[in-house]
């Protein structure tokens, strides 16, 4: 299936009921929802000047369900970026996200990239419904797919502007007009392997868009409002090239065990980059290398270590959800890279569990969304201080309580987004289960002391 099909199955237009008469077209926008099967919800990424005067009205997606078939559905709730104006021009903050309920279509889940990891000048396309075009008796032909180059990032902003292709036909002396409609359309790099979205059309440069120079809102701003309003969270794509067999020779330092390096042998040899890119591994404050972990040898070293034990829990472990089976039931797994926060906000000298927990409750959890019971490993190339290198999820449950009041004074209070964290978690440090490997000959013995601590 090419990219084309794909946008083109996914793209929207966007409607307000008018009493007495048909539906106002307001302008296009892009359907996205997540892999999670217990999500209720659909979201429909838009420009939030497409919206802004009827955002208090019934809004209506209209779009393709799985088989094709053009179908309507009500907005469920409507959030515009918190620091978009609509007086403001040209336009800033010009993203909007329309919640709908769960519908059944045939692509949902994309990745994305924010506008500083774009490199060059790629390809992109998008797929939008000009008012031009209007076609009453057939939804698919009204819409128009847009050729483009990328151009150039505005970092500070969060923008970026691109050049439409002179091949699309858009009428050079009236081209705001030719693309009323299309903003909000979703924008994608058109070369990738994988579906990517980089931003959100917002508008046409000058009176007559010179040169065919539009501006995107970057996909960062789509993050800002789904963390604001605890929605389900779409994923980064990672610039991710990593051969994990370089780091075997680090690992076999610490770990004399045959088994164990069997296993650590076999990990190197696959291809385990899918599963990286869709968040099984991730760091939370305080990290030295944020912007990029897997440049982090650390990192990489450990998340060998962390594949070999998902390997050695479960022989038939899927990377790219991975999960592990506890008397009939199945947790999933993360890995996070982090160096503990305390509460001035600065990095500790010696990391605790408490210092952890404070790090994901107020950076990871924010920005990632975590199933209840699920097991994080984790890793610190800082000290740790204290006994404690596991957590239960009991004690998890026990020690957020007295974090509660760190996290008000570095964070301040979200009714939102807070009762949206997971707070049923357990924990175990990298360290610990080395400690298990030492002292265990049988690595069945050290995979029945880490299920413990679920």
């Amino acid at each position: 299936m090419t990219i084309d099909k794909i946008i083109g199955d996914i793209a929207v237009r966007i409607e307000v009921e008018l009493e007495g008469s048909k539906n106002k077209i307001l302008g296009s926008g892009v359907l996205w929802g997540p892999d999670d099967a217990t999500s209720k919800y659909n979201y429909v990424f838009t420009a939030a000047h497409v919206i802004y005067k009827n955002k208090d009205s019934k809004l209506i997606i209209r779009y393709f369900d799985k088989e094709g078939e053009e179908k309507t559905e009500q907005s469920d709730s409507i959030s515009i970026h918190c620091q978009y104006d609509d007086d403001v021009r040209p336009y800033i903050y010009d993203v909007a996200i329309i919640r709908i309920k769960k519908i059944n279509t045939k692509y949902q889940n994309f990745l994305m990239k924010k506008v500083d990891q774009i490199e060059g000048k790629p390809n992109i396309i998008a797929r939008g419904f000009p008012k031009m075009m209007h076609n009453s008796k057939n939804f698919r032909f009204s819409g128009k797919d847009v050729c483009a180059r990328y151009s150039q990032p505005e970092k500070r902003m969060r923008q970026f502007q691109y050049n439409i292709s002179n091949s699309e036909n858009v009428n050079l002396a009236e081209r705001n007009e030719e693309l009323v409609g299309l903003s909000g359309m979703g924008v994608f790099l058109k070369d990738e392997q994988k579906i990517t979205l980089i931003g959100i059309h917002s508008y046409g440069v000058g009176d007559d868009s010179p040169f065919n120079t539009v501006v995107g809102m970057g996909s960062e701003l789509i993050i800002d409002i789904c963390t604001n309003e605890g929605w389900d969270i779409p994923q980064y794509i990672l610039d991710i090239q990593v051969n994990l067999s370089e780091y075997i020779k680090y690992l076999a330092v610490d770990i004399e065990n045959d088994e164990f390096g069997d296993i650590m042998d076999d990990i190197s040899e696959e291809d385990v980059l899918e599963s990286i890119r869709h968040g099984f591994c991730g760091i939370s404050a305080n990290c030295k290398n944020r912007e990029a972990p897997h440049r982090c040898n650390p990192f990489n070293v450990h998340l060998l270590f962390c594949l070999c034990i998902l390997r050695l829990l479960n022989d038939n472990v899927c990377f790219k959800t991975p999960e592990i089976e506890k008397e009939g039931q199945n947790y999933p797994v993360k890995f996070i890279c982090s160096g503990g926060i305390n509460v001035e906000g600065i990095n500790a000298v010696r990391v605790t569990m408490k210092d952890f927990i404070l790090s994901l409750k107020i950076d990871y959890l924010k920005k990632n969304i975590v199933k209840d019971k699920s097991l994080i490993i984790w890793y610190s190339d800082i000290n740790t201080k204290g006994r404690q290198l596991e957590c239960s999820r009991e004690e998890f449950k026990n020690i957020v309580p007295d974090i509660k009041k760190d996290i008000r004074k570095m964070d301040g209070f979200n009714i939102k987004s807070g009762p949206s964290q997971s707070n049923d978690l357990s924990i175990i440090h990298v360290n610990q289960i080395k400690k298990y490997i030492e002292s265990n000959d049988n690595l069945e013995s050290v995979k029945e002391s880490i299920l413990k601590v679920i």
